[in-house]
């Protein structure tokens, strides 16, 4: 499995955010840093390994970076290093939900902070979504066929390279992302009974 470093985790739904990643870096044997900024200042955000960590800037363990609704992925510099890898997790349970939702990123935004706007969670979720790498869908198993089918073709509008899949858990996710051996999303309503997508997977 080629390696990427840093892991970062996004996601709009938190506790499945946070136990996306304390699972995936406890089964890779990697660092957790969860990254709590709820007001970053404008412009890229680095991430500082020391002195909080310092053992991890000469660490070869992968790191895994659980980021906090208030960053996001355009603020974020580490998400856009070369070797780096974005998953964000959503929860199929309420994605569609996810998408229409009006509330604020923030209720104590300053005014001109546009995460204090309506709407900006939902706007939050698809930019997840589009700086993504790897989509995982957990809590899938009840959601009927049909609505998996249509939350694929969305993530795949959205972000037509990233891999969409119904996690089976967060170390098998990213084995399976990385190296290309993710089965393709089975038939569902559609012109011909079936939802093409290229790039949606789903566990069997």
């Amino acid at each position: 499995m080629e390696s990427r470093n840093p892991l970062v985790v996004v996601g709009v739904c938190t506790p499945e955010r946070r136990s996306y990643a304390a699972e995936l870096a406890q089964g890779i044997g990697g660092h957790l840093i969860p990254l709590v900024q709820p007001m970053p200042r404008p412009g890229p955000q680095p991430i500082t390994l020391s002195p909080e960590h310092p053992s991890l800037a000469t660490s070869a363990s992968p790191l895994v970076v659980d980021v906090d609704n208030g960053i996001d992925l355009p603020h974020l510099a580490v998400a856009s290093a070369p070797r780096s890898a974005v998953i964000c997790v959503v929860d199929a349970l309420h994605f569609s939900h996810d998408l229409g939702d009006g509330r604020p990123v923030s209720d104590v935004a300053d005014e001109g902070d546009d995460r204090g706007d309506f709407g900006s969670r939902a706007r939050r979720a698809v930019s997840h979504v589009e700086g993504a790498t790897l989509v995982a869908f957990v809590n899938w198993e009840t959601v009927p066929t049909a609505e998996l089918s249509l939350l694929m073709a969305i993530t795949s509008h959205l972000n037509p390279t990233a891999r969409a899949r119904l996690s089976r858990g967060p170390v098998e996710d990213l084995r399976a992302s990385l190296d290309g051996g993710c089965e393709p999303l089975p038939c569902s309503s559609g012109p011909d009974g079936c939802m093409p997508s290229t790039t949606s997977t789903i566990p069997t």
